[in-house]
């Protein structure tokens, strides 16, 4: 007994020296000390939805599970195969939006923007243990609100953390979502509790494919499904075959057919589905409106509000306040806030690409990391459409050591040139090691760290998931046989794995 309080002592001394005295480490040839709590600001989506939330009656809403799933696919799929035939959209959409709206209306918010039903996340603040421990903490949020509220709650957070910590600073490392966020409390409340910044494909200026939602674009077609697939199948076993069994569908007709009708389909119930199940969800959550491009915000904001409104536009007009609330303080000033932000405290920028995005509008073929553009998670780099490369002329007026090797990327037009690193087939949330000891170099070494500082990390990289680590991204050889061998190689690979499950 005697032994197990000294063991339970000399822990509590360890973790407050910690704390107190920071954490020295050495990576990639830097010394640095972790001489202050890291944050790690979560993206759009991060956490489950709660009803009653913290109570014995406490349940997920929010991702939806497989028997509400079920249920819902249950209840349209006989109409949708009448409707295969006879094309009655009116039909499919009266069975479609009762299914739909009891699927999603646990996580809608009311005509204000506000929770009204009593659902949202579960976060606990860590103890005073885990904050000493100096270990990365992470802040949550509900992810459906205005980001200037969830930016009073970050405040709120980082202010605790500095009382248990004793720190007067903190490093935030934001992905996604949490970028907007960041952001938002910095606009509002200042860099006086901040280190350093690190923004890990941020939507801080948008995403293509929200702004196309917002303003009612919605296609398919076959090249975009075939590239989401490759997305999704990327660093799994069964890539190669699917492809190959893709590419037999696709020659046959049969991707056509599907995505033809697919096509007919969605234009057939927009008329009802769009006003009746989407605005009432996507529509009202602030995050979604926050993340929009601003080249479409003022076409968003007319649509939305105007042709798919589900009533009176007036009825929205508290949400609307909330929604210009955004654009006229942090939308307004991002360009100001990130350079200041980059002057004044240690910074890094993160921005994947390699991959299409989202498969349902018509510019899926934007290059980013699978859910957002990389032209704006490096904060306007000049980067071709997935599959493509810069042309040649565009190339020789420009200083080769911005352009990526695979000829993808000019990373000379983003904002921060020297801070901002590429990471080739980097799929959106695919956080990993490499990144994480990249981070940390950033945020507590003593010297300014730039894309030329680390020989292990220059400004283009590529990740590899057999490894599950990042590289220098080279250029491939241009040597056919090698190529030709090496694509050999890969596919027996594929087939050993394909038969190792089987057998």
């Amino acid at each position: 007994m005697r032994l197990k309080k000294l063991t339970c002592i000399f822990l509590a001394l360890v973790l407050a020296l910690g704390g107190l005295l920071g954490l020295t480490a050495s990576a990639a040839d830097v010394e640095y000390e972790k001489n202050c709590p890291l944050i790690y600001v979560v993206g759009f989506m991060s956490d489950p939805l709660y009803k009653n939330p913290g109570t014995a009656q406490q349940e997920v809403i929010w991702p939806p599970s497989n028997d509400v799933i079920l249920d819902a696919v249950k209840e349209v799929l006989p109409t949708l195969v009448t409707v295969a035939v006879t094309k009655d959209w009116d039909k499919l959409s009266d069975a479609l939006i009762p299914a739909v709206n009891k699927f999603f209306s646990p996580v809608c918010l009311n005509k204000d923007g506000e929770v009204d039903n009593n659902t949202g996340v579960i976060f606990d603040y860590p103890s005073r243990e885990a904050v000493l421990s100096g270990r990365e903490l992470t802040f949550r949020y509900d992810w459906r609100l205005s980001p200037l509220e969830i930016a009073s709650q970050l405040n709120d957070f980082i202010e605790y953390v500095c009382k248990v910590s004793g720190s007067e600073k903190v490093c935030l490392k934001a992905h996604s979502c949490g970028g907007v966020v960041t952001l938002s409390y910095i606009k509002l409340f200042g860099r006086d509790r901040l280190q350093g910044v690190v923004f890990d494909s941020t939507a801080i200026f948008g995403e293509t494919y929200t702004g196309e939602l917002l303003t009612g674009k919605i296609v398919l077609s076959v090249d975009a499904i075939r590239y989401f697939l490759s997305y999704v199948l990327d660093g799994t076993d069964y890539k190669s075959l699917v492809s190959a069994a893709g590419e037999l569908l696709s020659r046959a007709g049969v991707l056509d057919f599907v995505m033809n009708f697919a096509d007919e389909l969605l234009e057939g119930i927009k008329p009802k589905v769009i006003p009746e199940v989407v605005m009432p969800l996507f529509c009202r959550w602030p995050t979604i409106w926050a993340m929009c491009p601003d080249e479409y915000v003022d076409e968003a904001y007319g649509y939305v509000f105007g042709e798919a409104c589900d009533s009176d536009p007036a009825d929205y007009a508290k949400l609307i306040a909330k929604l210009k609330a955004y654009d006229n303080t942090v939308r307004a000033d991002r360009l100001t806030l990130l350079k200041d932000t980059e002057e004044q405290c240690r910074f890094g920028v993160y921005s994947a690409y390699g991959y299409s995005s989202v498969p349902i509008t018509p510019s899926w073929y934007s290059n980013g990391d699978g859910v957002i553009d990389a032209k704006y998670t490096s904060f306007g780099a000049t980067v071709a459409p997935v599959g493509k490369t810069l042309s040649e002329d565009y190339i020789s007026t420009k200083d080769t050591k911005y352009i990526s090797p695979d000829k993808q990327v000019d990373a000379s037009t983003c904002l921060f040139p020297e801070k901002t690193w590429f990471i080739n087939y980097l799929k959106h949330s695919s956080g990993h090691d490499s990144l994480d000891e990249l981070s940390d170099i950033i945020l507590y070494s003593s010297e300014e760290i730039t894309v030329d500082t680390l020989e292990k990390y220059p400004r283009f990289l590529k990740f590899d998931y057999k490894s599950e680590s990042v590289s220098e991204n080279k250029a491939e050889s241009s040597n056919i046989l090698v190529r030709f061998f090496r694509a050999i190689l890969d596919f027996f690979e594929t087939l050993k794995k394909f038969f190792a499950k089987i057998f």
